[in-house]
């Protein structure tokens, strides 16, 4: 292979990109006032209709999704609770989750701040109980 070789050019383009993008689209720690649930706190027993609060705002805001997860689920899977917001908040309630329908047990509670350069900030509440 040859300094001028177009494959070593293009391996190291591709190299490039992935240094330059390896935060893209990912999330990323919190800080609060921009990704952040007040309500309900961590270990907290909830039941029936509950409002979440918090804030999802920041310079570059597109939307936020509230999600919730089993605590302990190697898939990683989330269920939405309500469709995405385009609306930020600044200390107030993000959203209702309707808790009637699930098992009793714990949750985690995970809230998304999606900005419009494609990160992602998360703020994650664990040890959620629903007492049904």
């Amino acid at each position: 292979m040859k300094n001028g070789d177009p494959i070593r050019w293009v391996i190291a383009g591709a190299l490039l990109a992935c240094l330059a993008f390896a935060g893209f689209g990912r999330a990323s720690a919190q800080a609060p006032g921009f990704a952040q649930i007040t309500s309900p706190g961590g270990g907290e027993a909830v039941r029936g209709l509950v409002t979440i609060e918090g804030f999802a705002a920041h310079p570059r805001f597109e939307r936020y999704e509230l999600a919730f997860a089993y605590p302990e689920d190697p898939t990683d899977t989330w269920f939405a609770i309500g469709e995405p917001s385009r609306q930020p908040v600044e200390a107030g309630p993000l959203g209702l989750w309707d808790t009637s329908s699930i098992t009793d047990g714990s949750y985690r509670l995970r809230l998304r701040v999606f900005l419009d350069n494609g990160t992602a900030l998360e703020h994650i509440v664990e040890g959620l109980r629903i007492r049904n």
